[in-house]
């Protein structure tokens, strides 16, 4: 990865999603920062800051996350609260939705053109992981080549967990994705509404997914 750009690789580091840089300055608090963002010294954490700060003031423009809906609304679920699913019924042409790689560089390219201090990436859907571990492979290697010298990114990924496995969460570990997993407590909770398309409980597939997050080192939450 380091090879990508030897002179100052871009960091990949994690970030919550919507980070407010505005107003901000490097004595203000962030309470959330040890924990999810990993810069490795305070001066790179400063520069992050102090970048915020002048990139609102010299462009007149919030620096801004983005929000990405690879598989738009296809699901392996059938939640019986899911207000989302039914979108998909706004392509009735195409019961399969799935972004291409040509988007996919283009929106990664163009996003990485902007001025902020942290390039943050919000991987939703549906579920992204619909995608396959190779679209992500393509997402990590498009960041690392395309980022400028100093370009920080992060990358959220919001999944039901069911099809993780020790895999994904490698990958997740070596670019320091922050994942959250949906989760509705315990499985007598879970399995009653946290439903696959037969109708089958999904708890204890969700569990084997997070162990495989905890057994390779990659950063979770549960929402």
């Amino acid at each position: 990865f380091a090879a990508a750009c030897a002179e100052s690789p871009p960091y990949l580091v994690n970030s919550p999603f919507g980070c407010d840089f505005r107003a901000r300055s490097p004595s203000a608090p962030f309470p959330w920062f040890p924990a999810i963002l990993r810069i490795a010294d305070d001066a790179t954490r400063n520069r992050i800051l102090e970048t915020g700060d002048a990139i609102q003031y010299t462009t007149g423009m919030n620096p801004f996350s983005l929000l990405v809906k690879p598989t738009s609304a296809d699901c392996n679920l059938r939640c019986r609260y899911c207000f989302y699913l039914e979108k998909a019924e706004i392509y009735p042409d195409s019961r399969r939705h799935r972004m291409s790689d040509a988007v996919l560089e283009r929106m990664i390219a163009s996003y990485l053109e902007t001025k902020q201090p942290c390039h943050a990436f919000g991987w939703q859907g549906g579920e992204p992981t619909l995608m396959g571990l190779d679209f992500f492979k393509r997402v990590t290697d498009l960041q690392s080549s395309i980022g400028r010298p100093g370009t920080i990114v992060a990358n959220g990924f919001q999944t039901n967990g069911v099809l993780l496995d020790d895999d994904w969460a490698k990958h997740f570990a070596q670019y320091n994705f922050l994942v959250g997993v949906s989760v509705d407590g315990p499985a007598k909770i879970h399995d009653r509404f946290r439903v696959d398309a037969g109708g089958r409980g999904t708890h204890s597939r969700v569990l084997a997914g997070i162990g495989a997050l905890r057994r390779n080192g990659a950063e979770f939450n549960v929402l």
